[in-house]
C-alpha cells in the first residue's frame, strides 16, 4: 500500500511536471500568436494612416493649385435682386472684382461685381443683357447668348444647326469649359426661317444655392 502510494505520488508529481512544462511551452506560443496579431493590426493601421495622409496631401496640393474661397450666399431684397446675390466674404479674404463664382458642382453662378471688406456682390449668370459665349458637346462649335434676366439666356443660331442641339443639352462656358452655364430648355426652328432661337435656363434653382466657391485668380 505504501509502495502504491509512493508510486501514485511520484506519478502525480510527474504529471504535474509535464503539465507545467507544457503550459510553459504553450503560453509563449499563445503570447507569440497574440503579439503577431497585434503587429498585423498595427501594420494595418499604419497602412491606413499612410493612405489618409496621401489623400490629404493630394487634396492640399489641389487646393493650393486651384485655390478657392468658400462663401455663403446672403438672401434678401426680394425681386430687386433677381440678377444679383451677395456673399459673406470680401476683400479681407482676397476677393476682387470680376472673380468667377461657381457652385461645388462647377455650375457658373456669376462674377463678382463689387467688393466690400466682408461682402461681395455677385452678378448672376443670365442677368439682363449679359453676353456669354457657349459651347455644347462639340468644343469647336460656339455661339453667343444674351441674358434675359433671372438666370435665363437666349441665342439665335443658323437653321442648319437645328439638328445639332436638342432640349436638355448641357451648355458650357467657352472661356472655361469646366463650368456649366445652363441647359437648353426650348428650341424654335421654323421652316423657311434662316435662324432659330434657343432658350437656355440655369440647371440650379437660385434659392437652392447657399454655398459657393469664389475663384480669386479666375482659374
Amino acid at each position: 500500500m505504501l509502495v502504491a502510494l509512493v508510486f501514485f505520488n511520484k506519478s502525480h508529481a510527474l504529471i504535474q511536471n509535464i503539465i507545467v512544462k507544457t503550459s510553459m511551452f504553450l503560453v509563449p506560443e499563445r503570447l507569440a500568436q497574440k503579439d503577431s496579431a497585434n503587429i498585423a493590426l498595427f501594420l494595418e493601421q499604419i497602412r491606413a494612416l499612410k493612405f489618409e495622409n496621401n489623400k490629404l496631401k493630394t487634396a492640399l496640393e489641389i487646393q493650393n493649385h486651384y485655390r478657392v474661397i468658400p462663401a455663403k450666399i446672403k438672401f434678401g431684397g426680394g425681386y430687386l435682386f433677381i440678377d444679383y446675390v451677395f456673399a459673406d466674404e470680401g476683400a479681407k479674404s482676397g476677393i476682387k472684382e470680376n472673380n468667377i463664382v461657381v457652385t461645388e458642382n462647377n455650375v457658373l453662378v456669376g462674377q463678382v461685381e463689387a467688393v466690400g471688406a466682408n461682402w461681395s456682390k455677385i452678378k448672376k449668370t443670365g442677368s439682363l443683357g449679359q453676353k456669354l459665349t457657349l459651347i455644347g458637346e462639340d468644343p469647336n462649335l460656339s455661339f453667343d447668348a444674351v441674358g434675359l434676366g433671372g438666370g435665363e439666356l437666349a441665342a439665335e443660331l443658323p437653321a442648319r444647326l437645328s439638328a445639332v442641339f436638342k432640349p436638355g443639352d448641357t451648355l458650357r462656358w467657352a472661356e472655361n469649359p469646366n463650368y456649366t452655364v445652363g441647359l437648353i430648355d426650348k428650341i424654335d426652328f421654323k421652316e423657311g426661317n434662316p435662324f432659330g432661337k434657343i432658350l437656355i435656363v440655369s440647371p440650379i434653382s437660385p434659392s437652392a444655392v447657399i454655398w459657393v466657391n469664389i475663384l480669386p485668380n479666375n482659374d
